[in-house]
């Protein structure tokens, strides 16, 4: 898939320089922070093809209520039904990347099902998502066994990343950004933040602030984002037009705010190269 993603976890949020294709991704936290985590996934991976949502819980299938373009499967396993009808559901539906929602209840045999499942589609990037209570040690052990990536987050309070590779296999590009940092920077660079949030199509106010969210866990206020829509339409940046459903009005990239946030990608990427030289954790760079 070699795609970039970001899934913000608690205190911490996770990133993946390339997350690619067949990558089986071992989720464990709360729900609110799988939630989170679960709906920034989908969207990343919405960008290079389709995805399926497969639960057995309806409290877990809330969780995917807000996302478009996404196939919803029932995940039957009641008795031990082999999963043969998911994976030629999944197969017949031609997605490159799937969620398997577990939520607080993994089934038994869980193991077998998922090594079934998984030996079937290797094309396919799977995250299984369970309740960080609900699993023991030895279905622990059993599923590490089974995914490439394990995470790991206890209530905010401990975010653990842990690559699982094959024998053989190139090591994985993985960062775990402290929350206090990110924070400061979305901040910082608020204007730049919403250029880019805007450039993936148009939104209302409240659909930035929940994007900005969803992709870092830091939460925007009304008094921040409305003044600075203001001074970039003022600046000719965005511009306002009627929503689809004609409900209020919704934001949208002009070209010379896509200019300008070329421009400034580019600026911001050259000033920190210069500032990591300075600090010694980067090539050394002059002014």
């Amino acid at each position: 898939m070699g795609v970039s993603l970001a899934l913000p976890l608690g205190a911490r949020v996770v990133v993946f320089r390339s997350l690619r294709r067949g990558e089986r991704v071992l989720l464990l936290a709360s729900r609110h922070e799988r939630g989170e985590a679960v709906r920034e996934f989908v969207r990343c991976c919405l960008q290079g093809g389709s995805v399926a949502y497969c639960s057995s819980s309806v409290q877990e299938t809330a969780i995917a209520e807000e996302l478009e373009g996404v196939r919803r499967l029932v995940l039957d396993t009641g008795g031990g039904h082999p999963p043969e009808e998911l994976s030629r559901n999944l197969a017949e539906a031609g997605v490159t990347a799937a969620v398997l929602d577990f939520g607080t209840a993994p089934p038994p045999g869980l193991g077998a099902l998922l090594s079934r499942l998984f030996g079937g589609l290797e094309g396919i990037t799977f995250l299984t998502s369970l309740d960080l209570e609900a699993v023991d040690e030895a279905l622990l052990e059993e599923l590490l066994g089974l995914h490439t990536l394990l995470l790991v987050s206890a209530q905010g309070e401990k975010t653990a990343v842990t690559p699982l590779p094959p024998a053989g296999a190139a090591p994985r590009e993985v960062g775990v950004v402290p929350g206090e940092a990110v924070d400061t920077l979305i901040k910082r660079f608020l204007d730049l933040v919403v250029l880019a949030v805007l450039s993936r199509g148009p939104m209302h106010g409240y659909s930035i602030i929940k994007t900005i969210f969803r992709s870092s866990g830091v939460l925007v206020s009304q008094g921040m984002l409305y003044p600075l829509l203001r001074r970039l339409e003022e600046e000719g940046l965005v511009a306002r037009e009627a929503g689809r459903s004609g409900r209020g009005k919704v934001y949208v990239l002009t070209s010379q705010g896509r200019e300008a946030l070329e421009r400034r990608r580019r600026e911001l990427e050259s000033a920190l190269g210069y500032f990591l030289g300075l600090i010694g954790g980067g090539s050394s760079i002059s002014p």
